[in-house]
């Protein structure tokens, strides 16, 4: 595979672009969950995948202008919507992720000599992906 930078990223929230704010971090927080399944002769712990858990997080510089503005609106506690993003942007036949979430945290980071972050956790509210990037593209 080849490297990309994080620049590239894309992403958006209820229809509003993360990638054109200033955005410092995005973590899908993608895990599969196993459950063990061992017993009877098995010498050694093993192991089955039972569900894909995925918890979002995003931090980024709040801005006043346009873009900022927006995103601030709707990355707000209570928000519920479609996250989409892109780890390599959103050219054709890159990865496409989706999920429905809400809001559950939003936290501002205020440091008396640096600019002010917020950190942003997201919770999925429906069981399914809208788009699972291990076989979705743009």
């Amino acid at each position: 595979m080849a490297r990309y930078v994080g620049n590239d990223w894309y992403g958006t929230f209820k229809g509003v672009s993360l990638a054109a704010i200033p955005f410092r971090t995005f973590d899908d927080g993608l895990e599969e969950e196993m459950a063990d399944a061992s017993g009877g002769s098995d010498a050694i712990r093993n192991y089955v995948k039972t569900l894909d858990k995925v918890e979002p997080s995003f931090e980024w510089v709040p801005d006043t202008g346009t873009a900022g503005t927006a995103a601030d609106a709707v990355l707000e506690p209570g928000q519920e919507g479609t996250l989409l993003w892109g780890p390599y942007g959103s050219a054709t036949g890159s990865p496409k992720w989706g999920v429905v979430c809400r809001v559950v945290k939003a936290t501002p980071t205020i440091q008396y000599d640096d600019v002010v972050v917020k950190a942003v956790k997201f919770m999925v509210v429906d069981g399914a992906y809208v788009f699972d990037g291990r076989t979705a593209t743009f």
